[in-house]
C-alpha cells in the first residue's frame, strides 16, 4: 500500500511539473511570436527603382555612375536586398546626389 501511494504521488507531482513546464513553454512561445510580429510590422524598402526610372537610368549605368557593383544596384532596384552595406549606400547617394532617406523608406506597423 505504501509503495502504491508513493507511486501515485510521484506520478501526480511529475504530471503537475510537466503541465507547468508545458504552460511555461507555451507562454515563452506566445511571447516570441508576438515579438516577431512586432518586428515584422516595421520594415525597410528600397526606393531606388523609382529614382532610377525618373532619371531614365539603367542598372549598369547607375552602377557605373555610383562606382558600385551592378548586382548591388539590381538588388536595391528590385528591393530584394537583405543587408544594406554602408559603403554602397554612401556611393549611391554621392553618385546620384541624393540623401539616404531618398533611397530607403521605413514602414511602421499597423
Amino acid at each position: 500500500m505504501t509503495f502504491r501511494l508513493f507511486v501515485n504521488t510521484t506520478i501526480t507531482s511529475v504530471t503537475e511539473r510537466v503541465n507547468t513546464e508545458r504552460d511555461i513553454l507555451q507562454i515563452i512561445l506566445y511571447n516570441r511570436i508576438n515579438n516577431l510580429k512586432e518586428r515584422q510590422s516595421m520594415y525597410i524598402t528600397s526606393n531606388l527603382k523609382k529614382i532610377m526610372d525618373e532619371r531614365n537610368l539603367g542598372i549598369r549605368e547607375c552602377a557605373r555612375l555610383c562606382n558600385v557593383n551592378p548586382e548591388t544596384i539590381r538588388r536595391l532596384y528590385n528591393d530584394t536586398t537583405r543587408q544594406y552595406q554602408k559603403e554602397s549606400l554612401a556611393n549611391i547617394c554621392e553618385g546620384l546626389k541624393i540623401n539616404i532617406e531618398d533611397i530607403l523608406i521605413l514602414h511602421k506597423g499597423d
